[in-house]
């Protein structure tokens, strides 16, 4: 088994050394096409693995500010929602909305005063 992880792991980073950007951005898009066909099916536990892939391909091939990755965030949740894992709902939510809005979250955010100037 633990020989097993080394090939499927060399394999891995075989191709993430030597794929092309194209090819690997083809498989985040194949991986969102695979997810919505099963979620629309029904089929949530194969969406929710789909959902994981797709998350992290989109967090190596555009990064974690980019609307592909809130996207993959997005539709993970709406997975893990429908399977009952709801404490996971939310941070995946928090990611997709960082994408959209990422100055909102930031500690350095100045939130403005609530006292009324006269």
């Amino acid at each position: 088994m633990q020989r097993m992880k080394w090939h499927f792991l060399s394999i891995i980073v075989g191709f993430s050394l030597f794929g092309n950007t194209q090819v690997r951005a083809q498989s985040w898009d194949e991986l969102t096409d695979q997810f919505v066909d099963s979620f629309k099916s029904g089929h949530y536990r194969d969406a929710e693995k789909l959902g994981q892939q797709a998350l992290s391909a989109a967090g190596k091939l555009y990064g974690q500010d980019h609307l592909n990755y809130a996207t993959s965030a997005y539709y993970l949740a709406r997975a893990e929602q429908q399977l009952g894992n709801t404490r996971l709902v939310e941070p995946l939510l928090l990611k997709s909305i960082r994408c959209y809005i990422p100055d909102f979250y930031s500690p350095e955010r100045v939130l403005p005063s609530t006292k009324r100037h006269h």
